[in-house]
């Protein structure tokens, strides 16, 4: 057998491989996900994502991509698919527009745990890709996987539309030769258009791909086309963009529709838990003249009258100037007031470039009757019977208005209005029963937000502030003219006294004693009971908050600095995951360099939290983060590497020593400590290369993962030291053997060690997947085995399979088969997940 050199990538492996092993150390966590992003993107075009998620004990229940536009208001969601070990998806290509697009990745595991990329707050520091500028048809290592591929010349190859042109809607032809290139599989040919595959209706030979279209509207558009050769190694794929300009007669409006569905069955027989599921979706979309629309439907057998909606339908209804959604949606005035939260109702906005109204009016929750629960008549502590209402939840209703003053491209000045109110008769209560502890509610906001941009939008400033009221118990209705107010132990200001009588206020909110605080302005009461108020003290506003962040784009940098302050009175239910009584800068730097091969990422943030508390109990954070991509091109590794430090402290340096006086003598009798002082430093490498070996295409994957809490403070008694190590070691390789049979194999080393024990996992999985008649049939498995050695101790051995079939023009069928086998020291069982779906597009 003749010897092939392969440049550096054995000794690289093996070298990491034993510095690894050499600092290896315990281990905590279990597992984490490694992902590739692609260093930037082309607009219209479906972004394509793959990651493997390595070191898991327990299986993969299923992974997700939430992605949005760059600041866009809400998370939209797609599964990822699994395909012998790897886990691929696509952010739709209408998401992938001019301005950016910001990702995360959650993988939700079979024992209930989740993973996600980034690892630390992912939905508050996402990845963030950028649009590529000017044409990147074929340019060598440009993002993952194009390394090792055969290049092309694209000023050779494209015929029409040209890069960056502009053309008429009834001249949109798609042309490209492959006559130079002489050797083009035309089987494995793709085209696909702002991110829609157009290939069954295009017209492909070995030597020109062409595909013509009246049917293509104004607007930027992108192209991309894929192939390769007889041997199935792949070229780079070509892209571009070009615009369609209106057309100067006007035409009959037609009707343009597309959309797809599915229907899916599954069985899950989980620990001897056995549970059946059935799911639709469908989406329609189309467009008729100005008007575009959009159905989308998802049903499932998981709907529980005892819990928050499952099923999802939404109807999208766009025009130059008005938007309306009808159905669950997500609307976003800022991230202080309506932010990322499902609306079921109506989210309308009118867009009048200098005046624009967005309304929004639903529930964000639905009622829960709940369960009527007795008393324990063997309770010696109740005299009677007593009966309660409880597990109920009150249903929510949302009214908000945003009226803003300009288009939003350079300015935009916005105002909002969000109430949201507990509907106390959404619930019903039997005379003979009482409310358990689940008191209804009532929240209003206030806020204003600010955006400008200049220079072609690379100075962006936006800023926003609200203040809020939230009232924990509406039950009984608003204060009248008879009650007073408590402002403190001995004051009293009756209600008679105020400026205004809340009870005509009650449609906007209800106001009585259980709002805290009464007023969201700083106020006080003199010795003659006279309200008084502080409005120029800033840092008392306990219900106000505020943020304001400045992006520059410079040089290859996209430097941004963000300062918030959150109250810890201050609370929107339109965004019930804000972080509350916090305040801190941050600060972050993404450095573009040698053509957009090396991407250089820092970051630094200092928060306080406990902004409410004495001084020695709030906790700061300081959070160093350093991130370096580099996409060489060639035969040579994609590299990326991550630091993180992050640091937590508080003020206090003692025990609290708790005391008592027994016969004239102080006897400790307890410590409490409540310091904190940790760091965690954590090092996350991974290393990808594509090459050639014995005529085959290989992919090898290398992830090493180092992680290390430590407890700054000396601990005693029974309290331990805080802290976890971790370190992860894992290879993959995938071969490809033809264009249309690969496997994929990868081994993990994963060590756990906290303050309950040390845990060592060893992972081994080899995969296949095979495509034939004419692709239209694909086979897929995966085996995968699992050793445990610490607490607890098992093995595990388990296998997926996925049977693929695409018939007629439009229809697929899949069917999946897992089977796991878990022996335990004390217990076994077998898992087994089958599912059949059926699917149709058009």
């Amino acid at each position: 057998m003749r010897a092939v050199k392969v440049k550096s990538l054995c000794g690289v492996l093996c070298l990491l491989g034993i510095i690894s092993l050499a600092i290896a150390g315990p281990v905590y966590g279990q597992g984490v996900i490694t992902h590739t992003p692609p260093g930037d993107y082309l607009p219209g075009e479906a972004i394509e994502l793959e990651v493997l998620v390595e070191g898991v004990a327990n299986p993969v229940r299923n992974v997700r991509i939430l992605y949005r536009r760059q600041n866009g208001s809400n998370y939209r969601e797609t599964a990822m698919e699994s395909e012998f070990g790897y886990f691929r998806g696509v952010i739709p290509g209408q998401y992938a527009g001019n301005d950016g697009v910001e990702y995360l990745i959650v993988a939700n595991l079979d024992d209930g745990s989740v993973l996600t990329y980034p690892e630390e707050s992912p939905y508050e520091n996402p990845v963030i890709l950028d649009p590529e500028s000017g044409v990147v048809s074929g340019e060598s290592g440009r993002g993952p996987g194009s390394s090792g591929m055969k290049s092309v010349n694209p000023a050779e190859m494209i015929i029409s539309p040209r890069p960056g042109s502009t053309v008429s809607a009834d001249e949109v032809l798609i042309a490209v030769s492959l006559y130079t290139l002489g050797d083009v599989d035309s089987s494995t040919v793709r085209l696909t258009l702002d991110g829609v595959n157009i290939t069954g209706e295009t017209n492909v030979s070995s030597s020109l791909v062409s595909y013509r279209s009246t049917a293509v509207r104004s607007g930027q558009h992108g192209i991309r086309l894929s192939f390769k050769d007889t041997t199935g190694k792949g070229y780079q794929p070509l892209t571009w963009r070009f615009t369609v300009r209106d057309q100067e007669q006007s035409t009959q409006a037609e009707l343009n529709v597309n959309g797809g569905m599915y229907i899916e069955a599954s069985h899950h027989d989980i620990k001897n838990q056995v549970e059946s599921i059935n799911k639709f979706s469908g989406d329609v979309r189309g467009s008729y003249g100005w008007l575009d629309f959009r159905g989308d439907v998802y049903l499932t057998s998981k709907q529980d009258p005892g819990l928050q909606p499952r099923n999802r339908y939404s109807m999208q209804l766009r025009t130059p100037y008005m938007q309306m959604d009808i159905g669950d949606s997500y609307p976003g005035f800022s991230r202080l007031g309506l932010w990322n939260t499902r609306v079921r109702g109506v989210n309308a906005r009118l867009l009048l470039d200098y005046v624009n109204l967005h309304f929004v009016y639903g529930s964000t929750r639905r009622a829960i009757p709940g369960v009527i629960e007795a008393t324990d008549p063997q309770d010696a502590f109740v005299s009677e019977d007593i009966r309660r209402l409880t597990q109920y939840t009150f249903g929510r209703r949302i009214l908000a208005i945003r009226p803003s003053f300009g288009g939003g491209e350079h300015f935009q000045l916005g105002f909002s209005f969000i109430s949201s109110r507990d509907d106390t008769s959404s619930v019903s209560l039997k005379p003979d029963v009482s409310w358990g502890n689940v008191t209804p509610k009532d929240n209003l906001v206030l806020g204003s937000d600010l955006y400008l941009a200049f220079d072609r939008k690379n100075i962006e400033w936006e800023s926003s502030a609200a203040v809020s009221w939230e009232n924990n118990n509406i039950f009984g209705g608003p204060v009248s003219s008879g009650d007073t107010l408590d402002f403190g132990t001995d004051s009293k200001i009756p209600v008679a006294d105020l400026p205004i009588d809340p009870s005509r206020l009650s449609s906007i909110f209800i106001f009585n004693q259980n709002v805290q605080p009464l007023l969201p302005v700083p106020s006080s009461v003199d010795t003659n009971m006279n309200l008084q108020v502080h409005p120029w003290t800033l840092g008392d506003y306990r219900s106000l908050a505020y943020q304001t962040k400045l992006k520059l784009n410079y040089f290859h940098n996209v430097l941004t600095l963000e300062y918030r302050k959150i109250g810890a009175a201050y609370n929107s239910y339109g965004n019930p995951y804000l972080r509350r009584d916090v305040g801190g800068l941050s600060i972050s730097d993404r450095i573009r360099l040698l053509n957009n091969r090396l991407y250089l990422n820092l970051g630094y943030e200092s928060l306080t939290e406990g902004l409410s508390r004495e001084s020695q109990d709030r906790i700061s954070f300081h959070n160093y983060t350093a991130g370096l991509s580099v996409y060489p091109g060639g035969n040579y590794p994609e590299i990326h590497y991550t630091f993180k430090n992050n640091q937590r402290r508080n003020g206090i340096d003692d025990f609290l020593v708790i005391s008592d006086t027994l016969a004239g003598n102080t006897v400790d009798r307890d410590t409490v400590d409540n310091r904190v002082h940790n760091r965690t430093m954590s090092n996350t490498f991974t290393l990808s290369q594509d090459l050639s070996l014995m005529g085959m295409s290989h992919r090898a994957n290398l992830t090493v993962v180092r992680s290390l809490k430590n407890d700054q403070l000396t601990r005693a008694g029974d309290y331990p030291a805080i802290g976890y190590s971790l370190n992860l070691f894992s290879v993959s390789v995938r071969t490809t053997y033809s264009s249309r049979f690969s496997t994929r194999f990868s081994v993990s080393l994963n060590n756990n060690e906290t303050g309950t024990g040390t845990t060592r996992f060893q992972i081994a999985s080899l995969g296949a997947r095979y495509q034939m008649l004419d692709d239209k049939l694909i086979l897929s498995g995966t085996g995968k085995f699992t050793r445990s050695r610490g607490t607890p101790e098992f093995t595990r051995a388990g296998f997926d399979s996925r049977i693929r079939y695409q018939f007629l023009e439009h229809h697929s069928l899949d069917a999946d088969f897992q089977m796991g086998r878990t022996n335990l020291e004390t217990d076994n069982y077998t898992n087994l997940i089958f599912r059949l779906r059926y699917s149709y597009d058009f």
